[in-house]
């Protein structure tokens, strides 16, 4: 069923041909309750995180395995989701008593997705911490959100925790004296070189500014030529009353920023392939060549056909 829940969610299936490719997060929370609900899977998040470790969470999860001791791999952790800006969730540090809480907001709306995406990021949290202090520990005290803790409730493992429930935000508390324990080094000597190069280059974060943040979203949901203003809205969380309005504020149009992703996109097939153009109209969604060839001259200045001659002309 999962070419089903994807459709039915919204999600571009195009998307997974490129393993650094973007899903629009509302999708996601879309993807996971239908999943939740169809599948009579409450407990999905955790089902889930089982089975997961931070360690492999691509490029993050190499660098938090380049990490020496727990409080490197902490910090690492929350300056990355920080310089990354993702959107879906927050995480960061506070000290508490004699202890240090790793703290967590899952942004979206409220349902079975969000409950099952907090769920899942607190129990790889804890799960990835015993990997690294043993199978017998388990954090002093975990913090459930409202939502979270129904879903947590009957885990076996935090039993051994002091379980605090109802909280504006989920949290694990660990004490100070685990902080300088090492990652054990067969988690950080394994690394090929390939990952090694992922770990140790700069992260490149999130757009920030609105506009580049709509063109991620046009450029992810129009991967066949599909998107429209109700699609990327969504996906954005807004009304699409809201986004064309706030687009009018930047001094642009849904119009001009889906046609200038388009163009970005049709210059590198141009260069990078040989597809015919009528093809790349196609692909990208117009109805006929004609109608493409005028938007990328409108943006361009020439036409596709001569670009890609006057690339091919240059030494």
């Amino acid at each position: 069923p999962t070419e089903r829940l994807l459709l039915q969610a919204g999600v571009p299936l195009g998307r997974f041909r490129d393993p650094e490719g973007l899903v629009p997060l509302h999708a996601c929370y879309r993807l996971v309750q239908f999943a939740v609900d169809s599948e009579g899977l409450p407990d999905l998040g955790l089902r889930v995180a089982e089975r997961a470790s931070a360690f492999k969470l691509g490029g993050y999860g190499d660098a938090l395995r380049r990490a020496a001791t727990v409080g490197d791999y902490l910090r690492t952790g929350t300056r990355l989701m920080g310089e990354l800006n993702n959107s879906g969730c927050r995480m960061w540090l506070s000290a508490c008593d004699d202890t240090l809480r790793i703290n967590q907001i899952m942004l979206g709306p409220a349902g079975p997705g969000l409950d099952a995406a907090d769920s899942s990021t607190l129990v790889v949290t804890i799960n990835t911490l015993r990997q690294m202090l043993g199978p017998e520990w388990f954090p002093s005290v975990v913090g459930l959100r409202t939502g979270t803790d129904a879903v947590l409730r009957d885990w076996e493992h935090p039993m051994h925790s002091t379980i605090l429930e109802g909280q504006a935000h989920s949290f694990v508390a660990i004490p100070y004296s685990v902080l300088d324990r090492p990652v054990a080094s067969s988690l950080r000597t394994t690394l090929p070189a390939r990952a090694r190069a992922l770990a140790t280059a700069p992260v490149a974060p999130m757009p920030e500014v609105f506009l580049a943040s709509v063109e991620e979203l046009v450029e992810s949901l129009d991967c066949e030529g599909a998107a429209r203003v109700r699609a990327v809205a969504d996906a954005a969380g807004m009304s699409s009353r809201q986004l064309q309005r706030s687009l009018a504020g930047a001094g642009t149009s849904f119009r001009d920023v889906l046609a200038r992703c388009r163009v970005r996109r049709a210059r590198k097939w141009l260069l990078e392939s040989e597809m015919p153009v009528a093809e790349i109209a196609a692909e990208l969604g117009y109805t006929d060549a004609s109608n493409f060839s005028r938007a990328f001259r409108r943006d361009t200045g020439t036409t596709p056909a001569a670009y890609r001659r006057r690339r091919a002309d240059r030494p």
